[in-house]
């Protein structure tokens, strides 16, 4: 029963990453009670509602297909619940000591791509067992026949099998891993900057060197421009500071990373690898002035870095079943 199996890993695909809002995330985090959030229900009824809609387009109905899919809701509320209130524990608490030394596990608990790693594979892995609950499960021979057929070339999925494995890759492709990139830019960021502010303080003060000490001392990019008047004996200090805003958290950045990664599969598939250097110089210009601050540079490498390595291999195993 692989087939089932798939179509259930696109649903919560689907209904994680694709219809899930920003507004819906929130509110399932917020609890009337220790255990109950009605948020977090109604996430999982459009899982179970976008289930049952992919389970009859895509297969014959079977009597069985119910009550899998509410077990699998009700494990898919356990697993969020436990999740969120791991996260809104551990997470501060690790942040908040003074280790004297840290080892690489205290890194790992305080990092929300831990906690989203074990929440998709955990996920993923409540669907297998409930499957195999009811001997619905996919046997190792369909599991390796699929990675082969997927892995190898002139080797495609034949009919509906097609549509489902082309689907979980293209919700992989953008929305999954604008979320995944997202969560991983946001441990890696140090100070999330919500505004974009672009500003000009002249100062005339006698005390400008321990300012100027301050200024450089501050992480954030701050031009100075000094200027003197030898007339008046004036000291005029300028500062030009620009706070640019933060795209893991921007709806701007997270559709054009979508896009980035669409036209990066778009290349691939056509062979087109002069498209992928234009779409980073065309990127790269719309962002040249925040260059001048390193840490911003620093952090838009890595994220660029991040959606070729993803859109490069999505796109990859998409051109191998074409």
């Amino acid at each position: 029963m692989l087939k089932l199996f798939l179509i259930l890993l696109l649903g919560h695909m689907i209904a994680d990453f694709v219809i899930q809002t920003k507004y819906m995330n929130q509110n399932k985090r917020i609890f009337t009670h220790s255990l109950y959030s009605k948020g977090l229900l109604f996430h999982c009824i459009h899982h179970m509602v976008l289930s049952l809609i992919l389970c009859f387009i895509f297969m014959e109905w079977q009597s069985n297909i119910l009550p899998i899919i509410v077990i699998i809701m009700a494990l898919h509320y356990i697993i969020d619940l436990v999740k969120i209130k791991l996260e809104n524990s551990i997470i501060p608490s690790f942040r908040s000591k003074q280790w004297e030394k840290k080892y690489w596990l205290h890194h790992l608990l305080e990092k929300n791509t831990t906690y989203f790693t074990f929440d998709q594979l955990l996920h993923g892995l409540s669907i297998y067992l409930v499957l195999a609950l009811f001997h619905a499960h996919p046997s190792r021979n369909e599991i390796y026949s699929l990675f082969k057929t997927i892995s190898m070339e002139n080797q495609m999925l034949a009919g509906d099998m097609r549509l489902i494995v082309l689907g979980i890759l293209f919700v992989l492709l953008t929305y999954a891993s604008a979320y995944l990139i997202a969560v991983i830019m946001s441990d890696l960021q140090e100070q999330k900057v919500n505004d974009e502010i672009a500003s000009t303080l002249d100062f005339q003060d006698e005390n400008m060197e321990k300012l100027k000490e301050e200024i450089h001392l501050a992480k954030t990019d701050i031009v100075i421009n000094e200027s003197y008047q030898a007339k008046d004996d004036n000291y005029t200090l300028q500062l030009q500071y620009q706070k640019y805003s933060n795209t893991s958290e921007s709806s701007r950045g997270k559709y054009i990373g979508i896009l980035e990664r669409i036209l990066i599969a778009i290349f691939v598939v056509q062979n087109l690898s002069q498209g992928l250097a234009l779409l980073i110089a065309m990127k790269t210009l719309t962002r040249f002035k925040q260059f001048e601050d390193k840490d911003f540079a620093e952090y838009y490498l890595i994220g660029t870095l991040l959606s070729l390595i993803i859109g490069i291999a999505v796109a990859w195993v998409i051109h191998l079943n074409l």
